[in-house]
């Protein structure tokens, strides 16, 4: 190409002067910014006149430039120049993602079409071998003290920078516009409004679409009409070469342009002396290129020469070097990604007091807990392992005891520690130490099998006594401490969900599959951007395949004490409120599920009640019990009997009344 583009330079000064190459790229040279633009105004001018044109470019120019200067002023103050030393402490990722910088003059080859898709500045880049190619370039974390955060960079395909503050990496789209999608194959500027998070601490991160923290669109992208869908050929790449941290709005200008190339050196004689200046650009160039000396500036004008058509961007002499890279190229597979955690550049933490974050006191280093003597992690790379290390140890009985403890509360309805989320100095003590610890001690020894655990406790004679207290330990243990008699336990949210639909019959007991969107109380989803409400039975699954998301849960369900999906909860609670009776009367999906299971009932009344009740609560009706169900039904006929379907109506009403008995909910 170096050699196609010589030849190039030489023919420029006769291709500049003639009509055709005029009608065919005056359009292009319409930027005043843009190589072509002396040329497109001084083509037709001659003597004074040529002379007072070029003075009326350059004048305007050369205030511009002034302009730039003094907007960057307040906004380059502050840098890390990508191209050298600053870029030392960073962290990259990626099969061609190289831990130094690329000089000037690196290129990247399209897999069709033109020889070369760019030519770039020096910095770092994902692609410079194939855009298959992913990458992460992070940057080290730092605190953020000023308003605005800028980046150069370039990139397209669905890359990303984006500000991860402290360490939560979530879309951060909406008010926070932490997330950007470069849509440029050539560097310009981009800004954050970093203000809401001045006093955290932060990193940047610039990855291809693939291995993006959290992959989704930025505003720009959501507020398109037709939004861009995800590449699936694994093709992405971005590239950066400073960022810029400052207070004043705005962000910052690129101040060198490829016109100031040709404004450069004083005013041409003639038009002639003009194009001759063109053509001695491009070689001076392009002999730089190929001895490893160009400059950013001189990789900007052969970029902006080879895009707006004016060098060849093919070579019959690269064309099977081309073919053969292609052919290659073509062949890499696009790699399949898995969420991992990478430990690279952990810090400690500060203390923050009462928890608030905006009062951080002083950092706590990284280490087991204090009072067990946890040495200190030095290493941030082995840190996260040491730590996993001695959670684990077999000769570390705390976690093992935690954990039995929460399979114990599940199991029994409390916990032989009852403070579940709380071993210390403040929790309660256990009620069977020594049991906890042989507990704890056996579940190692299992090879931490959980099924091990709930198989032998399942087993044992303490777990399959009655919930009938006798009267004597009703006595001398009305808290049941000393586990003489099994607990009254409540079923949780999701089995209440998932046994109204095993006894209507719409159960769908199938394993596996997507999740299904929730179902709200409310026409549409609680913010501006949630997805179309799901249906009102959840397709009949299982309720652990119903969506659960920070923001929005299913009404139902929360009404039964399910956690809030914003916070971990070892212990969920279990109430008995008037709330959860008033679901049963009123909520939709517990009608629709009655009329359901009304309609699938076959028999006259006496076989009816008792498969109802042998498929709600099972066991059959007593005599009392009967009676009071058909005293019931007839007092429904008589309510419901102008309607068309009184019948139906009167038996879904015995069927909502079936599943508000307490029996219903509760195991004893």
């Amino acid at each position: 190409m170096a050699r196609r583009w010589k030849a190039d330079a030489k023919a420029l000064p006769a291709r500049l002067a003639t009509p055709g190459f005029r009608a065919d790229f005056e359009g292009k040279a319409c930027d005043r910014d843009g190589a072509l633009y002396p040329w497109s105004r001084l083509g037709d001018k001659q003597g004074a006149e040529f002379r007072t044109e070029w003075d009326k470019i350059a004048a305007a120019r050369a205030k511009s430039r002034e302009a730039i200067r003094r907007h960057n002023a307040g906004r380059l103050a502050k840098v890390w120049d990508l191209t050298g030393p600053d870029f030392d402490g960073w962290i990259v990722r990626g099969a061609n993602v190289s831990v130094k910088p690329s000089a000037a003059g690196a290129f990247s080859l399209p897999p069709s079409g033109p020889a070369i898709a760019a030519i770039y500045p020096a910095g770092v880049y994902t692609h410079l071998l194939s855009n298959k190619h992913n990458g992460v370039i992070t940057s080290p974390r730092f605190r953020i003290d000023t308003d605005h955060i800028s980046m150069r960079l370039l990139g397209g395909n669905l890359s990303f920078a984006q500000l991860i503050i402290e360490n939560y990496a979530v879309p951060r789209g909406g008010i926070y516009g932490l997330r950007f999608a470069p849509k440029k194959d050539e560097m310009g500027w981009w800004t954050w409004d970093a203000t809401f998070w001045k006093g955290f601490t932060g990193y940047i991160e610039f990855a291809t679409h693939d291995d993006v923290t959290h992959f989704a669109l930025d505003d720009d992208s959501n507020r398109q009409a037709v939004k861009p869908s995800r590449p699936r050929d694994g093709r992405s790449w971005i590239g950066a070469s400073a960022v810029a941290f400052h207070d004043a709005k705005g962000s910052p200008k690129e101040e060198w342009s490829p016109v100031d190339a040709v404004l450069e050196g004083g005013a041409p004689a003639s038009f002639p002396d003009l194009t001759a200046r063109y053509a001695r650009l491009v070689e001076s160039a392009v002999d730089a290129w190929t001895s490893g000396s160009i400059t950013g500036e001189q990789a900007r004008w052969l970029d902006s020469l080879m895009k707006s058509g004016v060098l060849s961007n093919n070579s019959p002499e690269a064309e099977t070097a081309l073919a053969e890279y292609r052919r290659l190229e073509a062949e890499v597979p696009t790699p399949r990604r898995a969420p991992a955690v990478l430990e690279e550049g952990g810090a400690a933490q500060r203390l923050l007091i009462r928890g608030n974050h905006k009062s951080p006191g002083p950092e706590v280093p990284r280490r087991y807990l204090e009072a067990f003597g946890g040495p200190l992690y030095d290493d941030p790379k082995t840190a996260r392992l040491r730590l996993a290390d001695a959670v684990a140890d077999p000769s570390n009985p705390l976690t093992a005891r935690v954990m039995v403890n929460r399979v114990w509360r599940y199991m029994f309805g409390a916990g032989l520690v009852r403070s579940v989320d709380n071993f210390g100095k403040l929790g309660d003590p256990p009620s069977h130490p020594e049991l906890l610890d042989w507990l704890a001690d056996r579940f190692m020894r299992d090879g931490w099998s959980i099924k091990a655990m709930v198989r032998m406790v399942a087993n044992s004679r303490a777990y399959r006594l009655s919930s009938v207290a006798s009267s004597e330990a009703a006595a001398r243990d009305p808290l049941n401490r000393l586990l003489s008699h099994a607990e009254v336990k409540r079923l949780e949210a999701e089995a209440i969900r998932d046994s109204i639909l095993a006894v209507s019959g719409q159960l769908d007991p199938a394993m596996y599959g997507e999740s299904v969107d929730t179902y709200y109380a409310h026409d549409t989803g609680k913010t501006k951007g949630d997805k179309p409400k799901g249906p009102l039975d959840g397709k009949g699954r299982r309720s652990v395949y119903l969506e659960v998301r920070r923001n929005v849960t299913n009404p139902f369900l929360e009404v039964f004490d399910l956690p809030k999906a914003s916070t971990t909860r070892g212990e969920r609670d279990l109430t008995n409120v008037p709330a959860q009776s008033l679901a049963f009367l009123n909520s939709p999906f517990v009608i629709d599920q009655a009329a359901k299971w009304a309609k699938s009932l076959e028999g006259d009344s006496r076989e009816r009640i008792g498969a109802m009740f042998l498929r709600a609560l099972g066991r059959q009706p007593d005599a009392n019990e009967r009676d009071r169900a058909n005293g019931f039904l007839a007092v429904l006929r008589e309510e419901h009997g102008s309607a068309k379907d009184a019948e139906d109506v009167a038996w879904r009403d015995f069927a909502q009344a079936l599943f508000n008995l307490k029996e219903f909910v509760y195991i004893r």
